[in-house]
């Protein structure tokens, strides 16, 4: 593996696709990130996180994220290690967040969506229609007819985002002037004052319909209170269309209820459930407005 001069130092994460390191590259602080997995499905999405990565470095997103430091271009990035905590280590994080923690996250992925990368850098993750037919037995027929036919308005995706903003993919850190404090309940580093925000994992970054980002976020958050009422103003406030707030949120939902209903029975199945299906049933109520 070529490492360009790389200093690994430390073991970060593993996981059944890729393995993180922290080191060091010419005295700058950098992370390892190889790809493990020969399936031709995460070679892809691996090759796809370089070719994100090479587009920004081209054209800045307008939120942080680590700088490219070398690639060998199919299965190996070194990036800028950034300071700061993610916003929390679980998928859906039990504790309440702060206001500034809730703040910071709609901010950063609201901005990422104003990126305007090079021509040809982004495209269409996945097909709307296609993915609502394959949701369409947990979403029943009436709410997938509604749901074909905003797919219709709306048009093709075209709106550039993350595609994965779960809470460890947000880095948060105190804007200048901030000290940083625990608060409690909060992850160690918490800060008590605003905070800023930035983005790692570009594997299913790409084009979709205004919103997704946020989609994500609406469901992840939920055990926060008022999250998901300030996620759809904050949504409305940059001039997002309610329209497609809602498929994304179909389809975020309807994804994450079948992967947990195929979990083995268990607290981890029992406790997800419990703030995916709420959340589910609200929508169809919506979806019937939309009759």
């Amino acid at each position: 593996m070529d490492l360009a001069g790389t200093t690994v130092e430390a073991l970060l994460h593993t996981t059944d696709k890729t393995l993180l390191a922290a080191g060091h590259r010419g005295g700058r602080p950098v992370v390892v990130k190889a790809l493990t997995s020969t399936d031709p499905f995460w070679r892809e999405k691996f090759a796809h996180e370089i070719a994100v990565y090479r587009a920004m470095a081209d054209t800045p997103a307008p939120v942080d994220t680590p700088a490219l430091v070398h690639t060998d271009g199919h299965s190996l990035l070194v990036i800028d290690r950034l300071p700061g905590r993610v916003l929390d280590a679980d998928r859906y994080p039990t504790r309440a967040l702060t206001d500034d923690e809730l703040t910071a996250a709609i901010a950063t992925v609201t901005r990422f969506g104003t990126w305007r990368p090079p021509p040809g850098a982004l495209r269409a993750v996945f097909d709307y229609p296609d993915r609502l037919r394959r949701y369409a037995p947990l979403l029943g027929p009436g709410p997938t007819a509604v749901l074909t036919r905003l797919c219709a308005e709306l048009g093709a995706p075209a709106a550039p985002a993350h595609g994965d903003p779960l809470p460890g993919n947000l880095i948060l850190f105190p804007t200048p002037g901030q000290a940083t404090a625990a608060s409690p309940g909060a992850p160690a580093g918490t800060v008590t004052g605003a905070l800023a925000g930035a983005l790692v994992d570009f594997e299913f970054t790409g084009l979709f319909l205004p919103g997704l980002d946020l989609a994500v976020l609406h469901t992840l958050l939920a055990a926060t209170p008022g999250a998901p009422a300030r996620i759809r103003a904050g949504a409305a406030a940059a001039g997002g269309d309610s329209r497609a707030l809602l498929v994304n949120r179909a389809v975020v939902l309807a994804r994450e209820l079948r992967i947990h209903r195929e979990l083995p029975d268990g607290a981890l199945r029992r406790e997800r459930l419990a703030l995916i299906e709420p959340q589910f049933h609200d929508l169809t109520r919506e979806l019937q407005e939309h009759r």
